[in-house]
């Protein structure tokens, strides 16, 4: 077992070592075969590691060396000192967060210190803007460049014992849709230009699709292979087909809305990828989960905190698992422990013998802190696990 000091300390040739012993070590061999039926898998930024490691965000986009460091530092962070119920894997890649996807339609980009990458202003002022949008190259549109150009460094500076991962497609077609539009204007086109929206939507699904085809042809894959994955998020693999939809919200527009022109759109997704992975909404989806039962969605189905827990075990397809995040903030860096084992005591009482991913989730403010509070909560839930299988 290495401790943080050790893994920080390490060189880039031991570092690879390392990650080959954790590979084969007994525990992450149970992990790997394990069917636990409550999972616990924590989602800290790389901002966070940032802080805590003593790297430059800004450096590890431009520096690959630094990039690879970085990533098995964590990796190894995540097994050896957190040792939540993620397995370990020998994959490393890169990715630009949300500033990836919207780069492809020509929206600005912007990279600053200690910060995720984000993208710029919708571009669709006018309806007409919409005929003035691109089709996606795979080569040429936006980050694609930089990202093939960082895709082939790491390859070099990896042995063949790691797996290079390419970003994918991770955006749903209401995201772009709202990247593209923002929010507040495709609200009232749904009500005053419910033709546009529709049409807005299938350019988003036909976009997506034809980069995909692209991607799929240059990885040697078939858009419906569900054993190639890649990482969105440093610590969770993704599907091919994942649909990240953040903007889905029931806060906002209704369940009728989002029958009408959300839903049809995501099954032409579902249609083309053969099942979606794994459906991710930061939103309010309480009023939606009758309709994405309509979903092939074969992994997980995400839970946020703004959704009814309970309605969601209840709703969601039995064969598909049950990803809740705690809050980041009151679940998490502003809980005291008592308020972090109420949350666990709660998702581990309601869970009605459902497969059940409990993640702290979206945690990319702070340093070592962070880090310790992390700690503290993943204690906690060992102990509440081991009351609640007994």
């Amino acid at each position: 077992m290495y401790t943080q000091e050790q893994i920080l300390g390490a060189e880039l040739s031991k570092l690879m070592d390392m990650c080959q012993e954790a590979m084969e070590s007994q525990r992450n061999q149970e992990l790997l075969h394990s069917d636990m039926q409550i999972r616990y898998r924590v989602g800290i930024g790389r901002t966070v590691f940032a802080k805590a490691f003593g790297f430059q965000t800004l450096d590890y986009y431009r520096d690959m060396s630094l990039c690879l460091k970085a990533q098995l530092q964590w990796k190894l962070w995540n097994f050896y000192v957190l040792k939540d119920d993620t397995p370990f894997d020998m994959e490393v890649g890169i990715d630009y967060a949300t500033a990836y996807e919207p780069s492809l339609y020509g929206l600005d980009y912007f990279m600053e210190e200690g910060m995720e990458p984000t993208y710029g202003r919708p571009i669709i002022l006018e309806l007409e803007d919409l005929e003035k949008l691109p089709t996606l190259d795979f080569y040429t549109s936006g980050l694609m460049p930089t990202v093939h150009k960082q895709y082939e460094e790491l390859k070099k500076l990896v042995d063949s014992r790691f797996h290079v991962f390419f970003p994918g497609f991770s955006r749903g077609p209401w995201s772009i849709a709202t990247i593209l539009r923002g929010f507040n204007e495709l609200f009232l086109d749904m009500v005053e230009e419910p033709e546009f929206v529709h049409k807005l939507m299938q350019y988003c699904v036909d976009t997506r699709i034809s980069w995909e085809k692209q991607r799929c042809a240059f990885l040697g894959i078939d858009p419906k292979d569900r054993n190639y994955r890649w990482k969105y998020i440093i610590y969770r693999d993704n599907y091919n087909s994942d649909s990240f939809e953040d903007e889905v919200n029931g806060n906002m527009f209704s369940a009728a809305m989002f029958k009408e022109f959300i839903l049809p759109y995501e099954k032409q997704m579902g249609e083309f990828y053969g099942g979606i992975g794994y459906y991710h909404s930061c939103g309010n989806l309480t009023s939606f989960l009758d309709g994405l039962r309509e979903l092939p969605i074969f992994g997980l189905q995400h839970v946020s905190a703004w959704t009814d827990y309970e309605k969601a075990i209840e709703k969601t397809a039995e064969d598909v698992v049950v990803q809740v995040s705690l809050d980041a903030v009151k679940d998490v860096l502003d809980a005291d422990q008592a308020r972090m084992r109420e949350r666990i005591q709660y998702y581990l009482s309601h869970s009605r013998g459902r497969r059940v991913d409990i993640c702290p989730d979206a945690i990319y403010v702070g340093g070592q802190d962070t880090l310790d509070k992390v700690l503290t909560l993943t204690e906690i839930f060992q102990e509440e696990r081991r009351k609640y299988e007994n």
